[in-house]
Formats: C-alpha cells, structure tokens, sequence
C-alpha cells in the first residue's frame, strides 16, 4: 500500500513503513468504519463506489471528510481474453516445445497471484488490524517475475 507524504501528513503518520503497518480502517472515523466496509464489499460485487466517508488523523484526532471514488481495474477481462487468444492460438497452429511448458506454467503462477491477490483483500476486508504489507510487496515481487518470465520466453521463442 503507498500513501504520498501529503496523506501521511494529513492522516497523522510520519512514515510510510508507520503507514503500511496500520489497517485501513482504522483511518476511518470510529463512527464511519462500518460504512467504510460496506464500500469495499460493494467495490468487491459491483466494481465500484462512490460516497463521502469521513478520515482521521490519528495524533490530533481531527477529522477529515474525504470524497471516496472506489472502483476496480480490468484485469480479470484482460485475463480471460489472453486465455482465450492463448488457447485459439494452441487450437490453431499446434505449437509443441518447452517454451510452451514453460510459458503456461508461468501463466498458472499468475493465475495464482491473481487469486492470492483477492484472498489478501477479503482477508484484509474481515480482519482489519492485520497488516498486509509484506505480503503485497512478496506478492508483487513474485507476480512481476512471472510476467517477465512470460514475456521473456514469448520473445526468446524459435519459430
């Protein structure tokens, strides 16, 4: 999670690693956590929410009244259609070799960070003092490798 020094300010934190190891919610006015939650599970369902919620900056206590445009990328209908073009491509011309064992097993992986990916935010919507810091920085490590792997092994393919 990145939060600019401006936030940091604002909120009350005076690092970003101070920043990382806090929940969420807990920015949120005492008052305003419930429906702060409640945005998030309608930004899971329906890819988006918009509303005023109410922050905090946790020194002074001082709130802050912040208007929420919450929404989600495309990257799970970006997926599907790398699938389906992947798999047409498969159909098509019969590509056999070893890149192509490797290249689809790196695909897995990036299925799997996509999924541990939601796993970490339903984990983080459900248990909001848990810090998942460390576990967005491995994940994203891991996801990165995996992409460049892809491509790698695209680019690197004798015909």
């Amino acid at each position: 999670m990145y939060l600019n020094p401006f936030g940091r300010r604002l909120l009350g934190f005076e690092s970003l690693d101070e920043f990382r190891g806090s929940a969420v919610l807990e920015t949120y006015l005492p008052a305003d956590r419930e429906a702060a939650r409640l945005a998030f599970t309608m930004v899971r369902e329906r890819g988006q929410w918009e509303g005023e919620l109410r922050l905090r900056n946790r020194r002074t206590g001082e709130v802050i009244p912040v208007w929420h445009r919450l929404f989600t990328l495309v990257a799970t209908p970006a997926a599907l259609l790398a699938i389906g073009s992947g798999s047409a491509i498969i159909l098509l011309e019969q590509p056999l070799g070893i890149w192509l064992i490797l290249k689809l097993v790196a695909v897995t992986g990036m299925v799997g960070c996509h999924v541990l990916a939601g796993l970490l935010i339903v984990r983080l919507d459900h248990h909001s003092s848990w810090p998942v810091a460390q576990y967005c920085a491995a994940l994203s490590i891991v996801s990165l490798f995996l992409i460049l792997s892809v491509a790698w092994l695209v680019l690197r393919k004798v015909p």
